[in-house]
């Protein structure tokens, strides 16, 4: 998997796609600077929504990861390399925080 994005800034929403490794599965990190209900949305490369992985859910402070290499979407790949997209949205401090990153998922 790869991403596109920028490097965190202080204060602000972040988010990243994780790689496996023995101690943690590939998936989604983001970082909240303050408490926040979140939505985590994937789509496909035409902009279509593939699956809402979190919908209005609070979450405190601090690093949080979502796992996605066992979702359905992840394991049947149509092409052995396919580019979807992930929107991550914050409502925190009376504003909502958007970060949409590009996903690329490969056969393994």
């Amino acid at each position: 998997m790869a991403f596109q994005g920028e490097t965190p800034g202080g204060g602000q929403l972040y988010s990243r796609v994780t790689y496996p490794n023995p101690f943690s599965p590939s998936g989604i990190e983001f970082d909240l600077p303050q408490q926040a209900t979140v939505s985590l949305t994937i789509l496909d490369s035409e902009g279509h929504e593939v699956e809402t992985l979190l919908k209005n859910e609070q979450f405190d402070s601090g690093t949080h990861h979502v796992e996605i290499a066992s979702l359905p979407w992840a394991k049947n790949l149509s092409r052995p390399h396919q580019a979807f997209y992930y929107r991550l949205v914050a409502e925190y401090g009376g504003e909502s925080h958007v970060d949409t990153k590009k996903l690329i998922l490969a056969e393994s």
